[in-house]
């Protein structure tokens, strides 16, 4: 597991990146379909610095996950008085990797990145068909701020604080 390594997103993992999402369409509780994410989330992700990519230490993607400042979920309400919160969105691991602990690893490497960067803490839509999400980020001290219909779904709305560390 320690040799996994999070770095971030470059262009020529476009391609790959597409069919890591796409290879979770169909798996219990993702809302994923073959057009979202799409290669335009991607690109939009990799413009912003937000994606980044979990590899194998044969170098193989094993996982991604975006942590930025997208603004797609400002206009709900959010409980923490947050100055610079940021929204993680698309994080997923290959199919044939799931149960391993690597989501668990890529949300708290995300996280601790997040934090570097300056943001004060994380909001984020999880379906509320997706059970194994729910407990990721239960796990990992997300707390549920209500709920929400959006892009034709039931989404809890999740968000912790971040703490800088030294």
């Amino acid at each position: 597991m320690q040799d996994y390594l999070m770095r971030e997103a470059h262009p020529e993992d476009a391609a790959e990146l597409l069919a890591l999402y796409r290879a979770q369409v169909g798996t219990p509780g993702c809302t994923w379909d073959d057009e979202y994410p799409g290669a335009e989330n991607i690109r939009e992700d990799l413009d912003m610095g937000a994606l980044y990519c979990l590899r194998q230490p044969d170098g193989r993607l094993a996982g991604a996950v975006s942590v930025g400042a997208f603004d797609e979920l400002k206009e709900l309400v959010w409980e923490l008085p947050l100055q610079n919160p940021c929204e993680l969105a698309r994080i997923c691991i290959r199919p044939e990797l799931h149960g391993r602990g690597l989501a668990t690893q890529l949300l708290k490497d995300a996280l601790r990145d997040a934090a570097r960067r300056g943001f004060d803490g994380v909001r984020l839509l999880v379906a509320v068909s997706n059970p194994a999400a729910l407990a990721l980020y239960a796990h990992s001290g997300f707390s549920k701020r209500g709920t929400v219909r959006m892009y034709g779904n039931d989404y809890f709305c999740m968000e912790r604080a971040l703490r800088a560390e030294k």
